[in-house]
């Protein structure tokens, strides 16, 4: 439908929230959200920050993506979930088993890193802080996707121009979601990108039983690891700033048995802790729905809020 018809249909459906998905992005509608579609616009999840020019009441997060101290930078009113911001399927993939290194190309006798994030987050800032990593332990491996003669030989030159070394760097393709999220278990420890996190694709990573070491940043794109890593019992995994982060990396190179820890952790927490609980998810997010409606009824303006945890589970919502 054109916007004018979008706008028309829904105002006569009788709505009562409106979600914009995308905000800043190719392709989206955010410009219906200018229109009196429904009583309460809410923007959520595609789009990590706040929409200038889009007319939305609140935005959907969680603590770590949006603090307190963000607020001044939003016009929009938080309306915050108790664990993440995140939603994850648990039921429609597979969970991958051992991955074989000699069917990747990797070394079967050193410590491998892995950056799966979509190329256009290989920020020279993030990318820097992988070549510390390396440049500080010598004997590991970075195993990152980049496709392209162009990318990779600018990847290449980035890496050697910062002292590492050219066997201390492999290139992946892109796969298949399967048969990508099958090779992940390959890498002992996957590096964040940065300052835009891994979103999906760090949950994808912990969802395949490999634990991801960000750095924390100073707004929503850069704290969304923060919150997924928190949701699935691992916080230790998150550095505070660059000099940490390099740090963390090297403790982890050095200590197989944390690392054995730290996927034992995910494993026992896949099927319990709320990162992939959706269920769970699902009731605290129309729990928002319906007090963002209830303030509109009541000729209240919107505000920020938290939306109350439920308790936590005792036992998994789905077996291994």
């Amino acid at each position: 439908m054109a916007d004018d018809e979008a706008t028309a249909t829904m105002q006569r459906d009788g709505i009562d929230v409106l979600v914009d998905l995308k905000g800043h992005t190719a392709g989206s509608r955010s410009r219906l959200m200018n229109a009196p579609v429904a009583p309460v616009h809410v923007a959520w999840l595609g789009f990590p920050g706040s929409s200038v020019g889009v007319d939305c009441d609140y935005v959907i997060g969680d603590r770590f993506v949006l603090p307190d101290g963000a607020s001044p930078h939003y016009h929009e009113k938080f309306c915050r979930m108790p664990e993440s911001y995140q939603p994850n399927d648990p039921w429609t993939r597979t969970v991958p088993g051992p991955a074989a290194r000699r069917a990747f190309g990797l070394p079967t006798d050193r410590f491998v890193f892995s950056a799966f994030n979509s190329q256009r987050k290989n920020a020279p800032e993030g990318i820097g802080l992988w070549a510390r990593v390396l440049v500080a332990n010598p004997e590991a491996v970075l195993w990152l996707m980049v496709d392209g003669t162009h990318a990779r030989n600018a990847t290449a030159d980035f890496l050697r121009r910062a002292g590492v070394r050219s066997d201390q760097f492999i290139f992946a393709p892109k796969m298949p979601y399967a048969s990508h999220l099958a090779r992940v278990p390959a890498a002992d420890i996957g590096l964040d990108s940065f300052p835009y996190n891994g979103h999906t694709t760090t949950s994808d990573m912990l969802w395949a039983g490999l634990p991801v070491v960000t750095r924390k940043g100073t707004n929503f794109a850069s704290r969304v690891s923060e919150s997924l890593l928190n949701a699935i019992g691992l916080p230790e995994l998150v550095a505070e700033d660059a000099d940490a982060f390099v740090a963390l990396c090297s403790a982890l190179v050095s200590d197989r048995e944390r690392v054995a820890r730290l996927r034992q952790t995910i494993a026992d927490n896949r099927f319990i802790a709320p990162l992939f609980d959706a269920e769970r998810f699902c009731r605290h997010l129309e729990w928002g729905y319906r007090h963002m409606v209830e303030r509109a009824r009541a000729g209240l303006p919107p505000e920020h809020f938290d939306v109350p945890a439920l308790a936590p589970r005792t036992a998994p919502f789905r077996a291994s």
